[in-house]
């Protein structure tokens, strides 16, 4: 597999074979059985991202010949990602929008200085 790729991105027919050779691999070394070797290899003939792929060998013990995939960092608790702050500027530029627009325009006031004759 293509080493150091995000998990979500495509895997090519290589990728594929290589993941059913280390499930063979596996098989032989009674680290599967063949119902559910039969399982994976199904899984990954039609896997399509290299994190499919590394899901299906990860739990295997052995010397992988899968090169790892960079998996996505995980936020730490009460950070907010990029997306969401782009949402919520959106939200709020929309919200300013909308209260300007249905906001009822003042009368002009009776104080005003008159411009005719007095």
């Amino acid at each position: 597999m293509a080493i150091g790729r995000p998990a979500g991105t495509r895997a090519r027919d290589q990728d594929r074979v290589d993941a059913c050779a280390e499930l063979d691999r596996a098989r032989d070394d009674g680290q599967l059985d063949a119902e559910e070797h039969a399982l994976r290899i199904g899984l990954a003939t039609d896997a399509r991202t290299l994190g499919d792929l590394h899901d299906l060998v990860d739990d295997l013990q052995g010397d992988s010949r899968l090169a790892p995939v960079v998996l996505p960092r995980a936020l730490p608790p009460g950070a907010v990602s990029g997306r969401g702050v782009l949402v919520v500027v959106a939200v709020a530029v929309l919200v300013v929008i909308l209260t300007r627009r249905t906001r009822p325009r003042s009368p002009p006031t009776a104080n005003a200085p008159s411009t005719g004759p007095r």
